[in-house]
Parts: C-alpha cells; structure tokens; sequence
C-alpha cells in the first residue's frame, strides 16, 4: 500500500511540475524534462506530459541500476586495494575534523574503477 501511495504521490508531483512548466516556458531552463517536453517536429507531435514523466522515470530508473553498480565496484576495490581503503579512512577522518566539503577521494575510487 506504501509503494502504491508513494507511485501515485510522485505521478502527481509529475504531472503539476510539468503543467507549469508548459504555462512558464521562459522560466524552466534546460533540464531533461523541458528538452523531452519541446521535442518533436510540431504541435501535432509534441510529447504529452504522460510520455514525458514515463521517459523521466525511465531515466531514473536507469540511473538508479548505474549507481548501484558504481557503488558495488567501488565496495569491491575498496576490500582488495588495502592502500586505497587506508587512504579513504584516513580522508574521512580528516574530512569530519574539517569543515571542507569534498575532496579528491571519489575520483580516486572512479579513477581506479574504470581502470578495468
């Protein structure tokens, strides 16, 4: 019932933002939705707000399945690169003492990640 709530609680969400943006042309800049919403060759043929939010979710969906990837292979270099999990601790400990935000930590993950 929660899953059910939550799908057509994010359906409407979908369906108002993309309203507006038709009645706000000039303010909603070009984020993939607008890009999807102004496709097409004319009026006749532009994509309805229900293709658009099907599209998006897509698109998340998708990017959901490559992150959790990403994450798993970087798990995984972590526990058989020792000096990187050592260099990773010693950043997170130097990062919560500081008050910087960021470091170059996740390149070196991405970097020996796409190595393979």
């Amino acid at each position: 019932a929660a899953i059910k709530k939550a799908s057509k609680d994010f359906w409407e969400f979908g369906m108002k933002l993309l309203a507006w943006k038709r009645q706000n042309p000039g303010k909603t800049g070009s984020d993939y939705s607008s890009t999807l919403m102004n496709l097409g060759e004319s009026e006749e043929r532009k994509l309805t707000d229900e293709e658009v939010l099907m599209d998006a979710i897509g698109v998340i969906g998708a990017g959901s399945d490559t992150t959790a990837a990403h994450l798993a292979f970087a798990i995984q270099t972590l526990t058989k690169k020792t000096e990187i999990q050592e260099r990773a601790y010693e950043e997170i400990q130097a990062f919560r003492k500081s008050e910087c935000n960021g470091g170059p930590l996740p390149e070196v993950l991405t970097d020996e990640h796409f190595k393979k």
